[in-house]
C-alpha cells in the first residue's frame, strides 16, 4: 500500500518534467532555426522536382552533387531532416499547450473562485471604498455601477466577480491551435504534394505530371498534357512583353478533363493541379523539300532567329525570322560568295521554287516551358492563418476581472474592497477602480486608496 501510494505522485512528477522539457522555448527557438536554415538552403539550392541533374553538376560539380543529394538537400522540404523537425515541433508544441494552456482552460472551464478580502488587499490593483449604506443597497449599486461599464456579475453571499471582455482569454488556445493546423497543413503538403516542370513542342502530348518519386500521401494521376498552341507577345521595342500557352489535359481513357490559356503569373488548375507558363522558346523552322519533311534549328540571335542547314557540300541554307509567325527570309549561301543571298521571303505554307526544287515554310516548332504545382495542404494552411489572425485580435482585445467583498461594519455602513491580479491592460483596470471610488463614495480614510505593488 506504501508503494502504490508514493507512486503515483513521482509518476505525475516525471510527466510533468518531460512535458516541460519537450515544451521549452530552447527546444522551439532551436527547432524553427533548423527549418528556417533548410528553407533558405532549399530556396538557395535548385529542387530535384523542378530541376534536371545536369543543372546540379554544372552548378556543384560531381563530388557537391553527391554530397547534396546524400543530405537530403536536393528535396529539402521531404528531406528527413525537415520531416523530423516538423514533427519535433509539433510535440513541443503539444507539449507546451499542455504545460501552459491546459491549467488555464481547467480553471476557467471550473469557473473563478470568489476571492476574501485578505486575498483582495494583496492583489497587484486594490481599492477600498467606504459607503454609508446598507449591504444590499451597496450591493445593488455596485452590480449597477459595473453593468454600464459592460460587465457581467457574478455573486456568492458577499463577494463578487465582476468580468468583461471575456473572449480575450481564448487569444493563447486560438493561436495555438491556428500553428497546430499551420504544421499539419505544411506536413500535408510536404508528404502528398509535387512540383516540376515540362518541356513540350507544339502539337505535341506527354504524360503529365512527370515525377520519379510518388507521394507518400494521395497518388498521381495518370495524365497526358497536348501543347496546342505557344506564342510570344512582344513590345514594339521588340522586348517580350508576355508568352502563352493553349494546353488541354486527357485522362488515362482519353476523356477531357481540363484545358486553357496559361500565361506568366495567370496559371490555369485542373484537378487540384495549378499549371503556370515558366519558359517559351522558338525551337526550330519546319521545311518541307521535295516533299520532304525537314527541321532547321534556328537559335536566338539578337532580336531574330537564325537556322543554318548543310544541303550540299558548297551550299548553305539559312533561314531567319524574328518570331514563330513572322515570315521567313530564306538565304543561299555558296563557298565561292562572301555574303548570303536573299532568294525568298516565305510566309507560312508558302511555297517556293528555286530551279527544280520546291522549298516550302512549313511553319515554326515553338517549346514551352510549363511548371506544375500540387499543394493539398494550402487550403489547410489558409485556416490556419485565419486562426492566427483571430487569436493576434483576441491579444489585443481588453479582457477585464475585478474581485469585490463588501464588508458591513457596526453601524450599517459597507466597505467595498476590491482588486484585480492581472498584470495586462493594467491601466484600465486601475481606471475601472477610480470610476468606482469616484461613483459610489469615498475612500476610507482608514484604508490606502489605491495601491500597486
Amino acid at each position: 500500500m506504501l508503494t502504490s501510494s508514493t507512486e503515483a505522485p513521482i509518476n505525475s512528477g516525471r510527466l510533468i518534467s518531460i512535458l516541460e522539457l519537450c515544451g521549452s522555448l530552447k527546444l522551439t527557438l532551436a527547432l524553427l532555426t533548423v527549418l528556417l536554415l533548410l528553407t533558405v538552403l532549399g530556396a538557395w539550392i535548385p529542387q530535384a522536382s523542378v530541376t534536371d541533374e545536369a543543372v546540379y553538376l554544372e552548378k556543384f560539380g560531381t563530388e557537391g552533387s553527391v554530397l547534396l543529394n546524400s543530405l537530403g538537400l536536393t528535396n529539402a522540404f521531404q528531406s528527413p531532416a525537415f520531416l523530423f523537425s516538423i514533427a519535433l515541433l509539433f510535440l513541443n508544441l503539444a507539449a507546451c499547450t499542455a504545460v501552459n494552456m491546459g491549467p488555464r482552460i481547467r480553471k476557467k472551464f471550473a469557473g473563478q473562485d470568489f476571492t476574501s478580502t485578505v486575498k483582495i488587499r494583496h492583489m497587484k490593483q486594490q481599492t477600498s471604498v467606504h459607503v454609508t449604506k446598507s449591504l444590499e443597497g451597496t450591493a445593488k449599486d455596485l452590480i449597477a455601477h459595473f453593468a454600464t461599464s459592460g460587465f457581467s456579475a457574478r455573486r456568492a453571499g458577499n463577494r463578487f466577480i465582476f468580468e468583461k471582455g471575456k473572449i480575450g482569454w481564448l487569444a493563447a488556445p486560438v493561436t495555438h491551435l491556428g500553428l497546430f493546423i499551420l504544421l499539419i497543413g505544411i506536413s500535408v503538403t510536404a508528404q502528398g504534394g509535387y512540383r516540376g516542370v515540362v518541356n513540350v513542342n507544339t502539337g505535341e502530348s506527354m504524360e503529365f505530371p512527370l515525377q520519379d518519386k510518388k507521394p507518400l500521401i494521395g497518388k498521381l494521376p495518370k495524365w497526358r498534357l497536348t501543347l496546342n498552341d505557344a506564342r510570344k507577345e512582344d513590345h514594339p521595342t521588340g522586348e517580350v512583353r508576355q508568352w502563352y500557352s493553349t494546353v488541354s489535359i486527357n485522362d488515362s481513357q482519353g476523356k477531357p478533363i481540363g484545358s486553357g490559356t496559361v500565361s506568366v503569373n495567370s496559371p490555369i488548375t485542373v484537378g487540384g493541379i495549378d499549371i503556370y507558363q515558366s519558359d517559351w522558346a522558338l525551337k526550330a523552322i519546319k521545311l518541307r523539300i521535295d516533299g520532304k519533311d525537314l527541321q532547321l534549328p534556328v537559335q536566338p540571335m539578337g532580336s531574330q532567329f537564325m537556322g543554318v542547314m548543310q544541303i550540299m557540300p558548297e551550299f548553305m541554307l539559312i533561314g531567319v525570322l524574328p518570331s514563330a509567325n513572322a515570315p521567313m527570309r530564306l538565304f543561299f549561301k555558296h563557298d565561292g560568295h562572301p555574303s548570303p543571298k536573299l532568294v525568298a521571303t516565305l510566309d507560312q505554307n508558302q511555297t517556293f521554287k528555286l530551279g527544280d526544287v520546291e522549298i516550302t515554310n512549313a511553319g515554326t516548332v515553338v517549346t514551352s516551358g510549363l511548371q506544375y504545382k500540387y499543394d493539398p495542404g494550402l487550403a489547410i494552411v489558409y485556416v490556419s492563418f485565419l486562426f492566427l489572425t483571430v487569436g493576434a485580435y483576441l491579444v489585443a482585445t481588453p479582457s477585464h476581472r475585478i474581485f469585490a467583498e463588501i464588508v458591513e461594519d457596526d453601524d450599517n455602513n459597507c466597505d467595498i474592497v476590491l482588486g484585480s491580479d492581472q498584470t495586462k491592460f493594467a491601466g484600465l483596470i486601475k481606471r475601472e477602480l477610480c470610476k468606482v471610488e469616484n461613483a459610489l463614495g469615498q475612500p476610507n480614510p482608514a484604508e490606502v486608496a489605491l495601491n500597486e505593488r
